[in-house]
C-alpha cells in the first residue's frame, strides 16, 4: 500500500500568523530600555547564558531591547530593498534577517526557558505579554510587502535547496498573510481573523469552565485498591498520604485517562466519561457554557478564510504546510488503513468482551469500559503491569541508557559539565563528536517538578531552543529538555513510569533534532519549516528503539538491587488491541478533516464517522467536538492526522535499522545526516528518500500493529 508524498517547499508555521498582516499599530508596555545595553551582555557570559546571574528585571530589559532592534532592522531592510531593490533576495533580505534575529532568539529562549523552570525568576504575568510581543515582532518580516515582493521576484534557478527553502517560506507566509490580495480583501481578511480570536478565546473559556465543574469524591478505598501511586497522588486530599483518601476524580486529562484503566466500578467509570464526552455541550444547563454554535462560528470564519485566499476549504489550504501535500492523499492514505484496521478492531473487541464475560462482567461492552477491561486482558496475555515495572526504571539508569544508544549509532559523546546554574537538579551536557574535543552542541537537562516549576501537574515536556544551530550565527546550538518527573523521594531515587520513559525517548529525539542541524539559516534548522506531519517522525523512531528488547535491558535494573525485570514482549504489548486504538485514532483525523471540509453540522458528522470506525453504539450526548482544543482553538486544526501520518512514516525509517546483517553503524550515520541534519531545510519526502532509496509506505506501520 504505497503512500504517494508530495515535495513540494511549505513551512510550517500556519499558526503563527499576525491578526494583523499590515502595521496598523499596536501598544505593548515595555520597562524602560537602557540604550547602552550591548546585546546578550545582560543575559551572556562567555557565550553561554548567565543563569546564576539573572533578575526578572534584566531578562525583561534586555529582551526588550532586542525586540526594538529587531524591528528597527526589519525596517531598515524594508526601505533598502524598497528604494534600490533587490538584486540577490539571499545577500540583501535573508542574511541580514538571520542576523538581526540572532540576539532576540537568544534573549527570548532564555527568558522562555525561565518560565518554564522557574516561575519565582520568570512569574507568567511578565512573561506571557513578551511571548506575545515577541511573536508578532517576529512574523513581521513575514508579512512585509517589500520583503515579500522580493522573495517572490527573486530567480531562484542558481540558489541553493536550502536557499529556495528558506525563500518559499516567506513566500508562503506572505500569500497565507493575505499580501497578495488586495486592499479591501486584505481587510476582511484582518477582520476574520479578529473574530476567530474571539471565538476561539469563548471557546476555550467555555470548555475551562465546564470542565472544571465536574468533581467526584471517593471514600470507599476499595475502589482505590488496584490503583498506581501516581494515579492516588493525582486524587488525594492529602498528598502527604496519598493512600489514606479520601479521593477526588476530575477532568484533568491525565487523572481522567489513568482513572478510566484503573477504576473498577462501573458506574463510576460511566460517570467520568459523560461528564467528560459533555464539556461545553448543549447537555449543560447553563446555555452560556454551551460551544456548539461558537464551534459553527469558528468553522465558518475558517471557510472564509480560506476564500479569501483562494481554496476550496480550510483542510485544503491546511495542506499547504503537509507533508502529504493534497487533502484527497491523506483521505486514501487513511482509509486504506482503516479498511484494515476495522475488521481487526471488531475481532479485538469480540475477543475483550469474552474476557470480560468469563470474569463476571453482565452485559455489552461501552466506550467507557474499554480502558478498564484493556488494562485487566493486557496484564493476563503478557504479564504486564506498569505499576511494577517503575521499581525497575531508575532515572540515572535510563538516562545512561539513553545517552548510550545514541553514543552508538550516532559516534557521539555526552560529557557533563559542572555548572551553578537555575536550580540545584539542572545538568549541563556538553555533545562532542567521537574524535574531536571540541563540542558541537550542548543542553541542558531539568528533569524533575517542583512547586515553583510551572505546570509540574502535567507531566508534560517541552524542548526549548536558546541559540538555534544555524552556522550563520557561529554560537554552540544551545537547548534545554524540560520534564516534570517525580523526584527522589522517600529514600529512593527518582523512578520513571513506563509512560514517562517513552515520554523522554521521544522528546531526547527531538532535542537531538534541534541540536544537530547541519544548516545554515535559523529558519530551517531543527524543526523549524518541516512540515507539521513530519515533525513527530524522529521523536516516534526513537520510541521504536525503546521497544527493542536490547535497548530495554540497557536501561532497566531495579533501584535497589540492580536486578533486571523480565523484558516484557514490548511489540506484543503495542499490538494488544491496535485495530481498536488505530481506528479511535482514525476517527478523530476524519472528524477534523471533515468539520474543515464540509458543510455538514458537526453533530451528522460525527453520526456518520462513528460507525465506520467501531461497532460499539455511538452515545447520541457524545460532543467531542466540543471539547476538542487541539482541533478547534489550538495548532492541530484540519492536521490531527499529522500524529498518525509520522507515526506511519516513523515506522518505516525504523525498519531501516532492523533488516537483516544491517550495519548499525552505517544506518545510524545515514540517519543523523538527514533526519536529524537536514531540519527544515529539505522536503520531508525527499528527506525519507535520501534515508531509505524510496518513498515511503504504510505496510511498515500495519505490519508493526500487527494489522498486515
Amino acid at each position: 500500500m504505497s503512500v504517494s508524498l508530495c515535495c513540494r517547499r511549505f513551512p510550517r508555521t500556519l499558526n503563527a500568523r499576525l491578526v494583523q498582516p499590515t502595521r496598523n499599530g499596536y501598544i505593548v508596555l515595555l520597562p524602560e530600555i537602557n540604550p547602552n545595553i550591548p546585546d546578550n551582555v545582560a543575559l551572556m557570559k562567555d557565550n553561554m547564558p548567565d543563569f546564576k546571574s539573572l533578575t526578572t528585571e534584566k531578562c525583561v530589559t534586555t529582551m526588550g531591547k532586542h525586540l526594538l532592534d529587531f524591528e528597527q532592522g526589519v525596517r531598515v531592510i524594508e526601505q533598502a530593498v524598497e528604494k534600490a531593490g533587490c538584486t540577490d533576495v539571499v545577500k540583501e533580505v535573508i542574511e541580514p534577517l538571520e542576523k538581526i534575529s540572532a540576539s532576540l532568539d537568544t534573549s527570548w529562549g532564555i527568558v522562555k526557558n525561565l518560565y518554564l523552570t522557574s516561575s519565582t525568576l520568570m512569574p507568567a504575568t511578565t512573561y506571557v505579554p513578551l511571548h506575545h510581543r515577541a511573536r508578532r515582532a517576529r512574523a513581521s518580516k513575514f508579512y512585509s510587502k517589500a520583503i515579500y515582493t522580493a522573495c517572490k521576484e527573486s530567480d531562484q534557478s542558481k540558489m541553493t535547496e536550502e536557499d529556495q527553502r528558506v525563500v518559499d517560506k516567506f513566500i508562503l507566509e506572505g500569500r497565507l498573510a493575505g499580501l497578495d490580495l488586495e486592499e479591501i480583501k486584505r481587510e476582511e481578511l484582518a477582520n476574520v481573523h479578529i473574530r476567530m480570536a474571539e471565538c476561539r478565546s469563548d471557546f476555550t473559556m467555555r470548555m475551562q469552565v465546564s470542565s472544571k465543574m465536574f468533581k467526584h469524591t471517593i471514600h470507599d478505598p476499595s475502589v482505590t485498591r488496584e490503583m498506581p501511586d501516581q494515579l492516588l497522588r493525582l486524587m488525594s486530599e492529602n498528598k502527604d498520604e496519598p493512600s489514606r483518601g479520601p479521593w477526588t476524580v476530575t477532568l484533568e486529562p491525565q487523572l481522567q485517562e489513568l482513572f478510566m484503566a484503573y477504576c473498577p466500578d462501573r458506574e463510576l467509570r460511566w460517570n467520568v466519561w459523560q461528564a467528560n464526552s459533555r464539556v461545553a455541550s448543549h447537555s449543560l444547563e447553563d446555555s452560556q457554557l454551551h460551544n456548539s454554535a461558537i464551534l459553527e462560528k469558528i468553522r465558518a470564519h475558517r471557510k472564509d478564510e480560506a476564500r479569501l485566499l483562494g481554496y476550496e476549504s480550510y483542510a485544503h489550504l491546511s495542506m499547504e504546510t503537509k507533508m502529504a501535500g493534497s487533502l484527497e492523499n491523506v483521505q486514501q492514505t487513511l482509509g486504506n488503513m482503516l479498511q484494515v484496521a476495522k475488521p481487526a478492531a471488531d475481532r479485538e473487541l469480540a475477543d475483550l468482551q469474552q474476557f470480560a464475560w468469563d470474569r463476571g462482567f453482565e452485559g455489552g461492552l461501552q466506550v467507557w469500559d474499554i480502558p478498564f477491561w484493556q488494562r485487566k486482558q493486557r496484564r493476563t496475555l503478557y504479564n504486564f503491569q506498569e505499576e511494577t515495572l517503575i521499581d525497575f526504571l531508575p532515572f540515572d539508569k535510563v538516562w545512561t541508557g539513553l545517552l548510550g544508544l545514541c553514543e552508538r549509532l550516532f559516534d557521539l559523546k555526552f560529557v557533563e559539565q559542572k555548572m551553578d546554574l537555575w536550580h540545584p537538579d539542572v545538568r549541563f551536557f556538553h555533545i562532542y563528536e567521537d574524535d574531536s574535543n571540541k563540542p558541537v552542541a550542548g543542553f541542558y537537562l531539568d528533569p524533575y517538578g517542583r512547586e515553583d516549576k510551572p505546570m509540574t501537574g502535567s507531566r508534560g515536556a517541552w524542548v526549548v531552543n536558546i541559540t538555534p544551530a544555524a552556522r550563520i550565527h557561529k554560537a554552540l546550538p544551545l537547548s534545554t529538555l524540560v520534564l516534570h518527573l517525580d523526584p527522589p523521594i522517600y529514600g529512593k531515587p527518582a523512578l520513571l513510569t513506563w509512560a514517562d520513559t517513552q515520554l523522554l525517548f521521544r522528546q531526547f529525539g527531538h532535542i537531538l533534532q534541534q541540536l544537530l542541524t547541519t544548516v545554515n539559516y535559523t529558519e530551517v534548522a531543527g524543526q523549524s519549516n518541516v512540515e507539521w506531519d513530519a515533525v513527530e517522525i524522529v521523536g516516534n523512531v526513537f520510541l521504536h528503539w525503546l521497544k527493542d528488547p536490547a535497548v530495554f535491558e540497557s536501561i532497566s535494573g531495579h533501584y535497589a538491587t540492580g536486578e533486571k525485570p523480565p523484558v516484557p514482549p514490548l511489540t506484543e504489548i503495542d499490538r494488544h488491541l491496535a485495530g481498536y486504538n488505530l481506528c479511535h485514532e482514525l476517527f478523530k483525523a476524519h472528524l477534523d478533516l471533515e468539520i474543515y471540509s464540509t458543510k455538514d453540522f458537526w453533530q451528522d458528522i460525527m453520526k456518520r464517522l462513528w460507525p465506520a470506525h467501531f461497532i460499539l453504539p455511538h452515545d447520541h450526548w457524545n460532543s467531542l467536538p466540543c471539547n476538542f482544543s487541539a482541533i478547534v482553538t489550538e495548532q492541530w486544526c484540519a492536521a490531527y492526522f499529522s500524529h498518525v501520518w509520522a507515526r506511519m512514516v516513523a515506522a518505516d525509517v525504523y525498519t531501516a535499522f532492523t533488516e537483516p546483517d544491517v550495519d548499525l553503524k552505517n544506518i545510524g550515520s545515514r540517519f543523523r545526516d538527514t533526519y536529524l541534519a537536514f531540519g527544515g531545510s529539505c522536503p520531508p519526502g525527499e528527506v525519507f528518500r535520501r534515508f531509505r532509496g524510496r518513498d515511503p509506505s504504510s505496510e511498515a506501520y500495519l505490519k508493526y500493529l500487527g494489522l498486515h
